[in-house]
């Protein structure tokens, strides 16, 4: 069996104890669903199942290359651009902090990205108007111990406009877009003022 990548990376991380250790983002709290998957990875590895182990790790470290769409809902030809241009810059944040072991590449076809984003001129949680939110998705399909079928997804929204109808500045749509990118990759929300996942 060969080895990924990110699987080896993640093994390191994982039989280390030790999780963003050497980033920016060392004091960053994990998302559940994360935590999970690598208590997960333990418990495959610890029972011999390394493939589905290695499955695990990768779902958590995510690929080198992972493909991004974008649509615009509400959102006028002409902010197309200063969406783009913040959507490039939290994506060369992510890819700076995180050492350049990941690599974001735009893909036309929303079917065949795995994150999707949609900048909307309002985004709400139920009833309450938020920046920005994201859903997504880490699953592995087996049997017995062969890894079938890993998936990763993610939506994303994030708000163009503010209360008032007007475009939001590119520093507001740069900092969520990397705040929902920190969720992406399974960070969970920080009480740090600063921080990138503060809120």
């Amino acid at each position: 069996m060969r080895l990924s990548r990110s699987g080896i990376v993640g093994f390191a991380l994982l039989l280390a104890g030790s999780t963003l250790a050497a980033s920016p983002l060392r004091t960053a709290s994990l998302l559940p669903e994360v935590l999970r998957q690598m208590s997960d990875a333990h418990k495959s590895f610890d029972s011999g199942s390394f493939e589905v182990a290695i499955a695990h790790a990768d779902l958590v470290l995510l690929p080198e290359t992972v493909s991004v769409s974008v649509r615009f809902d509400g959102i006028s030809n002409s902010e197309h651009r200063s969406c783009n241009q913040a959507l490039d810059s939290a994506l060369a944040t992510w890819e700076s902090v995180l050492g350049g072991t990941i690599h974001f590449r735009r893909e036309d076809d929303p079917a065949k990205a795995e994150i999707n984003i949609r900048f909307r001129s309002d985004v709400r949680m139920g009833r309450e108007a938020v920046a920005g939110f994201t859903n997504w998705h880490r699953s592995i399909r087996t049997q017995g111990s062969h890894v079938m079928e890993t998936t990763f997804k993610a939506d994303v929204q994030i708000r163009a406009h503010d209360m008032e109808s007007y475009p939001m500045s590119f520093e507001c749509m740069r900092q969520e877009t990397e705040h929902e990118f920190g969720h992406i990759l399974g960070l969970e929300d920080s009480d740090h003022m600063g921080d990138l996942m503060g809120v």
